[in-house]
C-alpha cells in the first residue's frame, strides 16, 4: 500500500523542532493509552476481525463492531474509531477514507505489517501472547524491577499455578518460535553440522524447527530433569543433567536465551563446559539480544534497553558485544563473532580451536 502522508496544515512557524519535542514527551507520558487500547483490541480480537477481511481490504469501525457480541453497534463503533485511530498512530493498522453521500468522510482500517505479527498464524503463534505475559508481569509487579527470578514465579502463581505457566509457556514459546524462524532463514551456519546440542533447550522446540530445515542433524536437547520428563519428542534425543557440571558432546551447542539468565561467573562456568564438550574448530552458536555500548533511538536500541528491564525484573542481564567477547575469551574460545540479526535476536559465534 502506498504510504500515506499527512500535512500538517497548523504547522508551527515558530520552533518547531521545540514544538515537536514537548508533544513526543507528552505522548510517551500517556504511553500507558497505547496499552490499554493494545489490550482491549486484543481481548476483542480487533486485528484477526480486520485481517481476515482480506489482504489489502479496509472496513470501517461499524463493520468491526457488527462483528462484537454488542447490541449497541452505533455506540461500540465510536468507541472503536477512537481505537483503531491510536493504533494507525503507532503503525499497527493503515487506514483508507470513503466519503458518504459527499459530506460525511468515513476511515475504513486494515492491517499494517506490524499489526500483522499480533494476528496468529496457523499454528496459533502471534506475538500477542508475549503482550498477554508482560501485561500479567505488569500488574503483579506494578513499579518494582528489581525481583529474583524465583520471586517472579512465586508471584505469577499466586492467583493461578496453571493459568501463569500457560501463560509464562505460550508467550515465551510464540517469541522464540517467530524469531528461530527468521534466523534459520538468514544463518547458514547450521548446514555440514552431524550433531547440535542445545543447552538449556527446553521442550526441544528450537532444535524441531531447526531440524525441519537441516534434517541430517542428529538433535540433543540437553535440560534438567523436570523439563526433560515431560518434553515431546520433536524427533530430538533428550538428556537430562546440570548444565554447570557437564554438557553433552557435539559438533555444536546452541545457548538461546541463556546467557542473560546468569551473571558473568555463572556464564564463564558454563561457556568452559561447552568448550571442553566440543571437537577442535567446534562452536557455540549463542542466539541473546545486544545493548548497544552506545544507547541509540533506533528500534533496536529501544527494543534492547526494554528487554533488559524485563531481564532485569528476573534477575537477569543483557550484555554488550564486548561482554559477550569477555566472556567468551575467558572461556578460552579463540575466535568471537557477531554474524546476523533476525527479529532483534543476535547471532553469535564461538570457535574453539
Amino acid at each position: 500500500m502506498e504510504k500515506q502522508v499527512v500535512h500538517d496544515i497548523y504547522c508551527n512557524h515558530g520552533n518547531q523542532e521545540d514544538d515537536e519535542t514537548f508533544v513526543g514527551c507528552l505522548v510517551a507520558c500517556g504511553s500507558h493509552v497505547l496499552r490499554l487500547v493494545l489490550n482491549t483490541s486484543m481481548q476483542l480480537d480487533l486485528f484477526e476481525i480486520i485481517d481476515k477481511s482480506g489482504d489489502g481490504a479496509h472496513i470501517s469501525a461499524s463493520e468491526i463492531a457488527s462483528q462484537l457480541q454488542t447490541r449497541n453497534v452505533e455506540g461500540a463503533a465510536r468507541v472503536l474509531d477512537s481505537m483503531l485511530r491510536v493504533l494507525v498512530t503507532h503503525s499497527f493498522l493503515t487506514f483508507s477514507t470513503s466519503t458518504d453521500h459527499g459530506s460525511t468522510t468515513e476511515l475504513r482500517y486494515g492491517i499494517a505489517p506490524k499489526g500483522k505479527f499480533l494476528v496468529p498464524d496457523e499454528r496459533g503463534v502471534s506475538l500477542a501472547k508475549f503482550y498477554a505475559l508482560t501485561a500479567k508481569q505488569e500488574l503483579f509487579f506494578g513499579p518494582t524491577v528489581y525481583v529474583s527470578i524465583s520471586d517472579w514465579f512465586k508471584m505469577m502463581t499466586w492467583t493461578n499455578q496453571k493459568l501463569t505457566y500457560s501463560v509464562c509457556g505460550d508467550a515465551l514459546g510464540s517469541l522464540s518460535t517467530l524469531s528461530l524462524q527468521q534466523i534459520v532463514t538468514v544463518y547458514n551456519g547450521f548446514e555440514g553440522l552431524r550433531t547440535l546440542v542445545d543447552v538449556g533447550g527446553g521442550n526441544g522446540a528450537t532444535l524441531g524447527i531447526i531440524i525441519s530445515k537441516y534434517s541430517s542433524i542428529r538433535g540433543i536437547n540437553f535440560d534438567s530433569l523436570e523439563v526433560i520428563r515431560t518434553a515431546p519428542t520433536y524427533e530430538v534425543e533428550h538428556i537430562s543433567g546440570d548444565m554447570f557440571v557437564q554438557v553433552p558432546k557435539g559438533d555444536a551447542i546452541i545457548l538461546k536465551a541463556v546467557l542473560h539468565n546468569w551473571d558473568a561467573e555463572k556464564c564463564v562456568k558454563l561457556l568452559k563446559n561447552c568448550y571442553e564438550a566440543l571437537p577442535k574448530k567446534g562452536k557455540v552458536i549463542v542466539l541473546e539480544h545486544i545493548l548497544q555500548e552506545i544507547p541509540g533511538t533506533d528500534v533496536y536500541s529501544q527494543q534492547g534497553s526494554l528487554w533488559n528491564i524485563v531481564i532485569l525484573s528476573m534477575n537477569g542481564k543483557e550484555r554488550t558485544k564486548g561482554e559477550y567477547e569477555a566472556m567468551a575469551m575467558e572461556a578460552g574460545f579463540a575466535e568471537f563473532k557477531v554474524l546476523c540479526r533476525a527479529y532483534g535476536v543476535y547471532v553469535m559465534e564461538l570457535v574453539k580451536f
